[in-house]
């Protein structure tokens, strides 16, 4: 919820990191074994924060394209076809976008779809490009939203007179 809500997963990592989980599992611990145990639990917390994100877009993508994939599927086709993988990233923003998702949000959604990811990872794309990559993609379906809202608007004044 604190994903979608537009908190990034960097927020939503301190606050697993200072919730009862952490708290929990370093109970009794003396402030060195605290020390030690803390990157492992960190690690672990933006694993699952990274997972859930990967999660989400692929619930979106399955709602864009009428077909249950897993991620793992998603990803092969990015690879295989940029521009596919692109139009898909679009199609997931806009439908985000329009589930209330908040730009923030949607552009730390982006940042681990499988064409982001496959950019990153086997690319080596910076983490600049993929930080314009992903609020250019943001800004772009946004601003389409908008102009099929206006239009929208326009046709439905010229009908009524």
């Amino acid at each position: 919820m604190a994903l979608q809500a537009g908190h990034s997963p960097r927020q939503v990592i301190q606050f697993v990191a200072q919730g009862p989980y952490v708290q929990c599992e370093t109970r009794g611990q003396s402030p060195e074994e605290k020390k030690a145990a803390l990157p492992k639990l960190l690690y672990y917390v933006k694993t699952q924060v990274d997972t859930a994100q990967k999660q989400r877009y692929t619930e979106y993508a399955n709602a864009v394209t009428g077909k249950i994939q897993s991620y793992a599927d998603l990803y092969r086709e990015s690879v295989s076809i940029d521009l596919a993988a692109i139009q898909l990233d679009q199609q997931v923003m806009a439908t985000a976008l329009r589930a209330g998702e908040s730009a923030e949000a949607v552009t730390h959604l982006l940042y681990q779809g499988p064409y982001a990811q496959f950019q990153q990872g086997v690319k080596g794309m910076d983490a600049g490009s993929l930080d314009q990559y992903a609020k250019g993609t943001v800004a772009q379906v946004q601003s389409i939203q908008s102009l099929q809202i206006s239009t929208g608007t326009v046709k439905s004044q010229g009908m009524e007179r």
